[in-house]
């Protein structure tokens, strides 16, 4: 019994371990883009998307779809997942596209934009009204 448990375990310790090394580097990533741009315009958050989603395709072009559990979740579900979901939802939408789920994927390309800023304006005003309550 204790084979599982050691190998979901190791399976964690690499999503964990990927996770923080992504959220750094989009941390410093982000924050040196920023840094150097004029004006409000989030372009550190659009570059560390767009360069989140080459990597994405890069890797899983050259590595396939069959590597390791403990190698998917470092590189795919923590790093690129710490770096940036939307690496994942990119990769997700033309994988769908690809497949010829041409419905699907826009179904999904809605729900999860229009979903999206919905449920950003909603956090908002509920974190707002929360905040005047408090």
């Amino acid at each position: 019994g204790g084979r599982p448990v050691k190998t979901q375990l190791l399976a964690w310790l690499c999503i964990a371990s990927g996770g923080g090394i992504g959220a750094l580097s989009r941390f410093a990533l982000g924050g040196w883009i920023q840094a150097r741009t004029v004006g409000d315009f989030p372009a550190g958050t659009l570059l560390v998307n767009l360069s989140g989603c080459l990597v994405f395709g890069l890797l899983y072009g050259w590595l396939g779809a069959g590597i390791s559990q403990q190698l998917r979740g470092l590189l795919f579900t923590g790093m690129l997942g710490g770096f940036t979901t939307f690496s994942t939802f990119g990769f997700e939408t033309v994988n769908l596209l690809q497949r010829g789920q041409q419905g699907t994927a826009l179904i999904y390309l809605a729900a999860s934009i229009v979903g999206g800023l919905l449920a950003a304006w909603l956090g908002l005003t509920i974190g707002g009204v929360w905040k005047t309550e408090a």
